[in-house]
């Protein structure tokens, strides 16, 4: 943090380095990054839908800014990160893995 701010600790500038900043390994923003280019290597030109949905959520990290984050509440925004996060690895399972449906579609 103080390497980044060399300033008091705030909340909102703690919620930016874990969630926004492309910079930090940790970050909400920075792991979306490798998972999108992680997902690009393994789809090739497929168009797959854990592809769209990863953009969606890397786009909202990319391109969002903390005032509007804490403005529609902190709490809503990571509930709501949690949710798309977790449809997208429902389809992630469901178009790289061989899931229940498909071995029964397979037989």
């Amino acid at each position: 943090y103080r390497r980044v701010y060399h300033d008091t600790v705030y909340p909102w500038r703690i919620a930016e380095l874990l969630i926004l900043r492309a910079d930090m390994p940790r970050s909400l923003h920075h792991c979306y990054e490798n998972v999108i280019g992680t997902l690009d290597e393994l789809s090739g030109k497929k168009q797959l839908e854990c592809r769209r949905l990863a953009g969606q959520t890397y786009a909202r990290l990319r391109y969002g800014r903390i005032d509007k984050i804490f403005k529609s509440g902190l709490h809503e925004f990571l509930t709501d990160f949690v949710a798309n996060n977790n449809a997208f690895g429902v389809q992630l399972q469901d178009d790289f893995l061989m899931t229940p449906a498909a071995l029964a579609g397979a037989a």
